[in-house]
């Protein structure tokens, strides 16, 4: 079954994330996330090394390449490509708990809410201690009109 989870991921330096990058596209590939990973100024060898996990994990994926040298912009351009229900950013070099996800996901759901918000712990690969990180998930088509409920996780 399908996540209704897509997750925009902004790249600016695969070299030195490259591990965690493909930790966290293993643990989505587990639960069927939709992976967009964009790709901000980086050379065609991360985007080929990138293609091919995605390939060899069949996991469901759009690689943007941009040259913005902005996460901001970075992440609206994912966005907009995000066709699941939710929609979450993770940053490349934090790994995050894929499963708490999907549990704030389930609550939010319950209460039919457009936007969830909660905190998770998250290993930091820079430093290999685990923080804690806010979380924050919302239906791509909010907008006025709806009514934003909030869910708290932990």
């Amino acid at each position: 079954m399908k996540t209704p989870l897509a997750v925009v991921i902004p790249i600016s330096k695969f070299e030195h994330n490259s591990e965690n990058i493909n930790a966290i596209l293993k643990q989505s590939s587990k639960f069927q996330i939709e992976v967009i990973p964009v790709l901000d100024n980086q050379k065609n060898l991360a985007f080929e090394n990138l293609t091919l996990l995605i390939t060899e994990l069949n996991l469901e994926a759009k690689i943007v390449k941009v040259n913005s040298n902005n996460p901001g912009g970075a992440r609206n351009l994912g966005k907009q490509l995000a066709t699941r229900k939710w929609l979450a950013f993770w940053d490349c070099d934090d790994l995050p708990l894929i499963s708490e996800t999907i549990k704030l996901i389930e609550e939010a759901e319950k209460s039919q809410a457009d936007i969830a918000v909660g905190n998770y712990e998250v290993e930091d690969i820079r430093t290999n201690r685990v923080v804690i990180q806010d979380l924050n998930l919302r239906s791509p088509q909010i907008g006025i009109g709806l009514n934003p409920g909030i869910v708290t996780g932990k």
